[in-house]
């Protein structure tokens, strides 16, 4: 299954996965298995991604593994803002880390 979102007229964002389930009257869709989000330099892996329109959020988690051109993050969870493009990214478990990897 593959996905691609408009972000604006210069940016968009694919979401590709072995499965998907999607409700015509919401637009929201539910994608499982191997999923992975690209947006410009960045990617994302993890097995289930959540696309809400409504709230205009994307959920990602289980086993996230976040990268771009130079840094690498894993974690439990990761919520973007469609529209502020901005993430939240953290773990499940309060006692635990995010694990952060910077190749500098």
């Amino acid at each position: 299954v593959r996905a691609i979102i408009n972000l604006d007229s210069e940016s968009f964002l694919t979401i590709s996965s072995e499965e998907a389930i999607f409700d015509n009257e919401s637009l929201e869709t539910q994608f499982s298995k191997n999923v992975e989000l690209n947006y410009l330099e960045h990617n994302i892996k993890g097995e289930s991604l959540e696309l809400l329109f409504d709230k205009n959020l994307i959920t990602m988690q289980d086993q996230i593994i976040y990268k771009n051109l130079d840094t690498e993050l894993i974690a439990d969870k990761i919520i973007i803002d469609l529209i502020t493009k901005n993430s939240k990214i953290f773990m499940n478990d309060k006692k635990k880390k995010i694990k952060i990897l910077n190749e500098n």
